[in-house]
C-alpha cells in the first residue's frame, strides 16, 4: 500500500511539474514573466482632477505619446517599466495622485488610436496593451530603491554618465543611434538674428566683430555633449545655449560658411542620459528583450516586482 501511495505521489508530482519545466526550457533568456491581467487595478491617476484612470490605461496613454507606433513591443515594454517607475516614485506612500504632479503627456484612447491610423500602425494598440500587462508591477531599481530612469529619442552615439550619485547612470555606446532619422541637425542662423537671442539671454551687449571670437566651447563630456560655452563674458552650460537657441541635443559643434551666418551641427536628440528610445527600439528588433535593453543602458539595475512595504 506505501509503494502505491508513492507512485502515486510520484505521478502526480511529474504531472504538476511538466508545465513549468516546459516553461523554463523554452523561455526566452532575460524575459520578463507575464505579471498580471491588464483589468487588475494597480493605482490610479486623475486626469485635469476629475476623471480617475487606472495605472496600466494611464501607462499605455503616456507611453503612445513617447514612441512611434512601429517600435517594437520589448522597447514598449521597456519604455513602460521606466514610467511605471517613476509613477512610484513620484507617488511616494499615497494610493494615487494627479496626471499634472507627473509632467508627461497623456493620450486618450481616440488620440492614441487616430495617432497609429496616420502612422499606419493599427497593430500598435495590440503590441500596447500587451505591453502593459506582461510588464505589470514591475520597475527598475538599483541598490534595493526605485531607480528613475531618464531617456531621450537619439543619443549621439553615446550615452552619458549623469554623477556618482546616480550609479545606474553611465556612458554606453549606442552606435547604431547614428543610423536614425534626424540623427544630424543642421540650423542656420544669420548674425542679426543670433545676436538678439544671446544678448537678450544673457544681458550682453555682442556685436557682430565679435560673434565669432565671444562664442567658443570650452568643455564637452567623453559622450561629445556640450557642457561649457563661452558667450561673450559669460560662461554658460550647453543645456543654456540650446535651449536659447532651439537646438534639438547639447552635441553641437560650429560651423562658419559665410562671415554673417553659423551653421550649428547638432548630433542626436535629447539631452543624452540613460536609454536611447532608438537604439532600444534596435536592440529589440535584434531580439533583445526589455529587461536585456533596459540593463544594457542602466548598470547595476534589477527590473522586479514594487513591494512598496519592503
Amino acid at each position: 500500500m506505501k509503494q502505491k501511495m508513492t507512485g502515486r505521489l510520484v505521478i502526480f508530482l511529474f504531472i504538476v511539474m511538466i508545465p513549468l519545466i516546459i516553461t523554463l526550457l523554452f523561455r526566452k533568456e532575460g524575459s520578463l514573466p507575464v505579471s498580471g491581467d491588464y483589468g487588475e487595478t494597480s493605482g490610479n491617476v486623475s486626469i485635469d482632477g476629475e476623471q480617475n484612470i487606472d495605472l496600466q490605461e494611464y501607462l499605455i496613454g503616456i507611453t503612445a505619446a513617447q514612441l512611434p507606433g512601429n517600435y517594437a513591443p520589448e522597447a514598449v515594454k521597456a519604455q513602460m517599466i521606466l514610467n511605471r517607475t517613476y509613477y512610484y516614485h513620484v507617488l511616494g506612500e499615497r494610493t494615487n495622485l494627479s496626471a499634472d504632479e507627473l509632467g508627461l503627456k497623456y493620450l486618450t484612447k481616440e488620440e492614441r488610436t487616430a495617432c497609429w491610423r496616420n502612422e499606419g500602425c493599427p497593430e500598435a494598440a495590440d503590441i500596447f496593451h500587451r505591453a502593459a500587462v506582461e510588464s505589470k508591477g514591475l520597475v527598475m531599481t538599483c541598490q534595493r530603491a526605485l531607480a528613475v530612469g531618464m531617456y531621450h529619442p537619439v543619443s549621439a552615439g553615446k550615452t552619458r554618465m549623469f554623477g556618482e550619485e546616480y550609479p545606474y547612470l553611465r556612458q554606453v555606446d549606442s552606435e547604431w543611434d547614428r543610423n536614425a532619422e534626424g540623427y544630424i541637425t543642421v540650423i542656420d542662423y544669420n548674425s542679426a538674428v543670433l545676436l538678439q537671442k544671446i544678448n537678450a539671454k544673457w544681458g550682453l551687449e555682442l556685436s557682430e566683430g565679435s560673434l565669432k571670437t565671444g562664442l567658443q566651447i570650452l568643455k564637452r563630456d567623453e559622450a561629445g555633449y556640450v557642457e561649457e560655452i563661452l558667450v561673450g563674458t559669460v560662461i554658460a552650460k550647453g543645456e543654456e545655449l540650446a535651449e536659447c537657441l532651439s537646438l534639438p541635443s547639447t552635441a553641437f559643434s560650429f560651423q562658419w560658411p559665410e562671415e554673417n551666418r553659423l551653421s550649428i551641427v547638432c548630433l542626436g536628440q535629447g539631452h543624452g542620459y540613460g536609454m536611447s528610445q532608438y537604439g532600444a527600439n534596435y536592440l529589440a528588433r535584434e531580439g533583445k528583450t526589455a529587461l536585456q535593453i533596459l540593463q544594457y543602458y542602466f548598470q547595476n539595475v534589477t527590473i522586479e516586482i514594487w513591494k512598496r512595504d519592503e
